[in-house]
């Protein structure tokens, strides 16, 4: 590799290793550090395949390898070897556990992509390859560069069951708006026919109340809701109890960053103070 070149790096990858994954340069197969990082964290991709342009490499003319993983799964990596002749492959992050498969690299299928749809009936979009939602008549849809539904408001014939991370789905209200990004729903209003268990952390799940807005971490997990009960949440240093109907807010980690107790104003922040000026919650930085 060059300096001042640009290298197009490409990966795949399988199930849901995290959204953001870390790019380095290594010596060998066989070192634990190293020789230079090209980005602590950028995207992972969508569905199942990521890409990153890097301009310039170290002083390496004949080869090197490069390694991309998972931020919020370290473990979760793969390296390969590169050669200005011969590229060794391209790396492809396992499903952590060994489980998962890849999601398919194309698009929805749609027609008019980056295009806004007015609708003269109910129409169904997809909003990853193999997932859709029906949106209501009267209405406007929007679609990605893919063909995909990014946003719309949903039919009001039932309640619709919406992907906010590989595996797990949530309800949504007849005629909610919602959102998707990356494949995923990213808002909208909980359906009220339950209150819905879904995870805010890999494997931690809290009770949230029906019929609330709720907020998804792009193809993650949630991001801020009102719970239905008193909840034990896990923070960045232990567990916070918190009372029922609060508004809670989770950082990127899916740590606990704010909650707001229901019937009054100010918040308790991220060390868990309580600031009577706080309005929005939602708006504060998360907890370090």
């Amino acid at each position: 590799m060059v300096r001042g070149r640009p290298y197009a790096i490409a990966w795949n990858y399988k199930g849901d290793p995290g959204g953001h994954v870390r790019i380095g340069i290594f010596g060998s197969d066989t070192a634990t550090q190293p020789a230079e990082i090209i980005t602590d964290s950028t995207d992972v991709g969508l569905w199942g395949v990521g890409h990153y342009q890097w301009s310039g490499g170290i002083f390496r003319t004949v080869w090197t390898y490069i390694q991309i993983q998972s931020v919020e799964t370290p473990t979760v990596r793969d390296r390969r070897k590169y050669t200005t002749v011969n590229p060794g492959g391209t790396p492809t992050l396992p499903a952590p556990g060994g489980g998962g498969s890849t999601s398919p690299a194309s698009g929805c299928g749609g027609s008019g992509a980056n295009t806004q749809q007015l609708l003269t009936k109910d129409t169904s979009f997809k909003y990853n390859p193999s997932s859709s939602a029906t949106f209501a008549t009267g209405t406007t849809v929007k679609l990605d560069a893919n063909g995909c539904a990014v946003s719309g408001l949903l039919s009001l014939g039932s309640i619709q069951s919406l992907e906010y991370r590989s595996g797990k789905s949530a309800s949504f209200f007849p005629g909610s708006e919602v959102a998707f990004a990356n494949g995923y729903v990213l808002s909208g209003y909980l359906s009220m026919a339950s209150n819905p268990s879904l995870e805010y952390r890999s494997g931690k799940i809290a009770l949230f109340r029906a019929g609330s807005f709720a907020v998804f971490r792009s193809g993650g997990f949630v991001k801020s809701a009102f719970v239905e009960g008193v909840a034990t949440l896990e923070t960045a240093h232990g567990t916070q109890t918190v009372p029922a109907m609060s508004y809670v807010t989770f950082d990127d980690n899916g740590y606990l960053a704010s909650f707001q107790p229901p019937g009054g104003s100010g918040c308790y922040t991220c060390n868990f103070q309580f600031d009577p000026t706080c309005s929005n919650p939602g708006g504060l930085p998360p907890c370090k």
